[in-house]
């Protein structure tokens, strides 16, 4: 292996926690050897260990080389389906200043995650399950972008 691929996972050797202006950062080393940081104020509820060994996804490598890097989710992996707590229904407004509706669903650390609905029942007040099947697409900055799976029409 040559240099790390993007969508593809790597055992990384994890350093020290740092502190650098003020934040800290957790240093890991890729099979390839070389160094990098990650933001621990995103992954409060990891518990990294030094001088040990993490599965990481490499989730982009921009124009100038740079590695944007994946620690493992302790409790969910991409591609993964799982039952979330269901919360409450709300609206939100997109970065694009548009306003959708979306149901909000706790997941084990106790974060809220926003899900779009399947349809218009969805957006009922009959609508009010315990749990709602969801499959994890993507995990970024520890954050869970999930795709709703639960199809309920009355």
């Amino acid at each position: 292996m040559q240099k790390l691929e993007e969508n593809k996972s790597y055992i990384f050797k994890l350093g020290k926690i740092m502190q650098i202006a003020d934040e800290n950062f957790l240093s890991i080393t890729d099979p390839l050897g070389k160094k990098h940081l990650i933001d621990l104020r995103y992954y409060k509820d990891y518990n990294f260990e030094e001088n040990s060994e993490m599965l990481c996804f490499v989730d982009k490598i921009n124009c100038r080389g740079q590695i944007f890097i994946e620690p493992d989710h302790p409790f969910y992996k991409r591609e993964s389906i799982h039952e979330f707590e269901y919360q409450k229904k709300t609206s939100l407004v997109t970065k694009q200043g548009k306003k959708i509706e979306v149901i909000v669903v706790k997941d084990k650390l106790g974060r809220d995650c926003t899900i779009l609905p399947n349809n218009i029942f969805q957006m009922s007040d009959e609508y009010s399950p315990e749990k709602i099947k969801c499959k994890v697409e993507r995990v970024k900055k520890s954050r869970l972008y999930l795709v709703n799976l639960d199809y309920t029409d009355k």
